[in-house]
């Protein structure tokens, strides 16, 4: 049996409620990658997609650092986009805030995209 840190469970945990919910559409903005948290963190996004049977888009995979500025400029570029997620699973809480800086640029939570961290 393999070992799930509680790092790669809690994301799978919270996406399944974004899953349950009827997104079927939902991006990331990845940590650091080089750090074991951020590989463990879109790891348990990768494992929760798969397992309800949803595909992994790469372009919804957006490359982070687990910063509010990141996040923030990430979170426009998203908003400007004609191709969407219905909702964002944020890997820690400056990340989520720079998502919720984003959205004061015109989208509504949850009426346009849910979010969870």
């Amino acid at each position: 049996m393999e070992f799930l840190s509680i790092i790669t469970v809690a994301p799978m945990n919270q996406l399944k409620c974004l899953i349950e919910a009827g997104h079927t559409e939902v991006a990331t903005i990845a940590g650091d990658l080089s750090l074991m948290i951020g590989r463990e963190r879109l790891r348990g996004y990768t494992e929760a997609m798969q397992a309800h049977g949803l595909q992994v888009r790469e372009e919804f995979i957006y490359p982070g650092d687990f910063t509010t500025k990141t996040a923030y400029n990430i979170m426009i570029d998203i908003i400007d986009s004609d191709n969407r997620p219905t909702a964002i699973f944020s890997p820690n809480n400056l990340t989520t805030l720079g998502i919720l800086q984003g959205f004061s640029k015109g989208l509504r939570i949850p009426e346009d995209i849910a979010i969870v961290d």
